[in-house]
């Protein structure tokens, strides 16, 4: 489960710091919201230390067709089974050997989970996914 660490105030207006498990970042805002605390920052720290290696963000990096194409095959196959989409994301972000294509995987798995549709999360990576493909 991902580690959030977030800042804010609490409900006398004191300045409070921390951290919190939650599936994603809207439900680390929700359970602070319950305990009080106006969140005014918060960051993945899960995430933060998977890139802490990379140089670039995964959106500047191509994927090699053959890493593409073993991807999309994996994603049908589950997605024909009845997997829902953003468990079928996330197995296969798990799965996938190439790095930059994992990442990905996992920033659309959290956006789909969050309210976004499918083919936004891919339109926002052109140089992985290209209009044919979207």
């Amino acid at each position: 489960m991902p580690v959030f660490e977030y800042r804010g105030l609490n409900r006398s207006g004191s300045n409070v710091r921390g951290t919190i498990d939650a599936d994603n970042m809207r439900s680390a805002r929700a359970k602070l919201k319950k305990e009080g605390v106006y969140v005014s920052e918060i960051k993945d720290k899960t995430r933060e230390k998977k890139n802490k290696g990379a140089k670039k963000k995964s959106s500047n990096k191509s994927v090699n067709t053959s890493d593409l194409s073993m991807m999309t095959r994996q994603l049908a196959t589950l997605i024909r089974s009845n997997i829902p989409l953003v468990d079928s994301l996330g197995a296969v972000a798990e799965q996938v050997d190439n790095p930059v294509l994992a990442e990905n995987l996992s920033e659309m798995r959290d956006m789909v989970n969050e309210g976004s549709s499918f083919n936004k999360a891919l339109i926002k990576y052109p140089n992985i996914y290209n209009k044919i493909f979207v």
